[in-house]
C-alpha cells in the first residue's frame, strides 16, 4: 500500500502532520535569537563614522543617529569587504529624521511596555536616509529605486562584484 493510500485511510495523520510544520514555521520565524521580522528598535554593535565613512568604528550606543560624539556627528556605518575582511571599506551611510527618531523612540517605549515580535512601522522608512560616502545628497529608504542603487555595494577595484557586509 502506498503513501497516499495510507494518508487517504488516516486523514488523522495528513492533520497532525500539517498542524506539527505550521508550528514549525511560527516557531522559527518567532525565535528571539535571529527573528526574520523587521527589526526597527536600534542596533547596538553597529558601527559608526564621523568623516562622512572615510574611517569607522564599532559603538555599542543604542540611540538613532544621527548623534553627536565628542562634538562630531556620527552615523550608522555599513561596512563591506571584498578580501574576506582583510581590508574593510564604508558602502554606505545611515540617518534617522528628527520625525524618525522620535518614532523609533516610541516604538522602543512600547516594545519595553509589551515585549515581543518588534511592531514595524512602515511609516518609518520615510524617515531613514542613507547616502554613499563622499555624496551630499541623501535619500529615503522608501525611494526604493534610489536606495537599492546605493544599498547595491560593489568592490572598488572590481565594480561587477559584490562587496560582502561585515557584522561586528
Amino acid at each position: 500500500m502506498g503513501v497516499r493510500e495510507q494518508l487517504n485511510q488516516r486523514p488523522w495523520i495528513t492533520l497532525v502532520a500539517t498542524l506539527v510544520g505550521i508550528s514549525a514555521v511560527v516557531a522559527w520565524v518567532y525565535r528571539p535569537e535571529r527573528s526574520l521580522l523587521p527589526q526597527v528598535a536600534e542596533r547596538p554593535g553597529s558601527f559608526i563614522t564621523l568623516d562622512d565613512g572615510k574611517t569607522f568604528t564599532s559603538s555599542d550606543r543604542d540611540e538613532s543617529p544621527p548623534f553627536t560624539v565628542d562634538g562630531k556627528t556620527a552615523y550608522r556605518a555599513y561596512v563591506y569587504t571584498c578580501d574576506g575582511g582583510k581590508t574593510k571599506f564604508v558602502g554606505y551611510l545611515e540617518r534617522y529624521t528628527p520625525k524618525g527618531k522620535q518614532m523609533v523612540k516610541q516604538i522602543q517605549e512600547q516594545q519595553r511596555a509589551h515585549p515581543g515580535p518588534p511592531q514595524l512601522v512602515l511609516q518609518t522608512l520615510n524617515e531613514i536616509e542613507i547616502k554613499r560616502p563622499g555624496d551630499t545628497h541623501w535619500v529615503s529608504q522608501s525611494d526604493a529605486v534610489e536606495a537599492a542603487k546605493i544599498i547595491d555595494v560593489r568592490c572598488p577595484n572590481d565594480p561587477e562584484q559584490h562587496a560582502e557586509r561585515v557584522d561586528r
